[in-house]
């Protein structure tokens, strides 16, 4: 608990001379440290929220570790093994079960928001209804939507679709750089018009769907400018934007939900307001949560920050 506390001093006392959002609305707050034991994190991964506004957080013991919207841990649970690999990837069914991209084992376990197992269904396998490498997992009323990577050059890259009991319904996509194919999608966003948003990661770009797959929009390259991307690893979505963290540019960055790149966030380092590999970013309570892998940390703040920046 020491070491805790004096993580969060040091940052905040190193971020304070060259950060101007630390003592205004937009204040850059964080939750973590490494470590491994509770409100610690060993290189945190993905991110979900519960019905009820709480952060569920994995990392890479295999942990779901819960906490307020303040940083305040609640409890944990862990997946049921990690020799093979971690997940990546969490997400919330509109029934309130929890929903885990078990990445290295080929499924996906579905938990109550209290951590008790239900159920899980898939298995390791080239074709649909089988997964190599999940990587996220989301829903809408009826669905739950599935992205995974693997194969020979991301042979196997799709999305595949199934009820709420884990039966299949379709799948789209493969691997490849041409539109309507990906190279390790990482994470999906649905908006309130049926819309999917896939961060297609390894093509440096957003990739827009109708819940059957069909394509509406793709954009994004490779780059450091206002609009482009590197590595884009997670996305979530609001009424009116598009925010995706980036792997390889160490920042977020908001788009209409058209694609117009709005302003970006951040920057490679250690101090608050700066990033070393965010891997996922969720919207809990009207502000912005980041997975800060690197960090072992969580850095949230106001959506309004944006409006100070590009």
């Amino acid at each position: 608990m020491i070491k805790y506390f004096l993580f969060l001093l040091t940052v905040i006392l190193c971020g304070c001379d060259s950060n101007p959002y630390m003592e205004n609305d937009d204040a850059i707050r964080s939750f973590g440290g490494r470590g491994n034991t509770p409100g610690m994190f060993n290189k945190p991964r993905g991110a979900a929220v519960s019905q009820d506004g709480n952060l569920y957080i994995v990392d890479m013991t295999g942990r779901i570790q819960v906490f307020d919207t303040y940083g305040k841990f609640l409890f944990l649970f862990n997946t049921p093994a990690i020799a093979k690999g971690k997940p990546t990837g969490l997400g919330f069914a509109k029934n309130g079960n929890l929903l885990v991209a078990d990445t290295h084992y080929h499924r996906v376990l579905c938990y109550t928001p209290q951590g008790k197992k239900l159920f899980s269904f898939g298995k390791y396998g080239t074709k649909p209804p089988n997964f190599i490498y999940v990587t996220d997992v989301t829903a809408d009323d009826k669905y739950i939507y599935v992205s995974q990577y693997g194969g020979a050059l991301g042979k196997y890259d799709c999305i595949q679709k199934f009820d709420y009991e884990g039966n299949f319904i379709d799948a789209w996509g493969q691997g490849g750089s041409a539109p309507g194919e990906f190279d390790r999608p990482m994470s999906l966003a649905i908006d309130q018009h049926n819309h999917m948003y896939v961060a297609d990661a390894c093509n440096h770009r957003i990739q827009k769907f109708d819940l059957q797959g069909n394509l509406i929009a793709t954009w994004g390259k490779i780059g450091s400018d206002l609009g482009d991307l590197s590595y884009p690893y997670g996305v979530v979505v609001t009424p009116d934007a598009l925010y995706v963290s980036e792997f390889g540019n160490n920042r977020i960055q908001k788009f209409t939900l058209d694609g117009e790149a709005i302003s970006y966030f951040g920057t490679g380092g250690r101090q608050i307001g700066m990033f070393a590999n965010p891997w996922d970013v969720v919207i809990a309570n009207g502000q912005l949560f980041i997975v800060d892998a690197l960090n072992h940390r969580i850095q949230y703040f106001s959506q309004s920050i944006f409006n100070m920046e590009k």
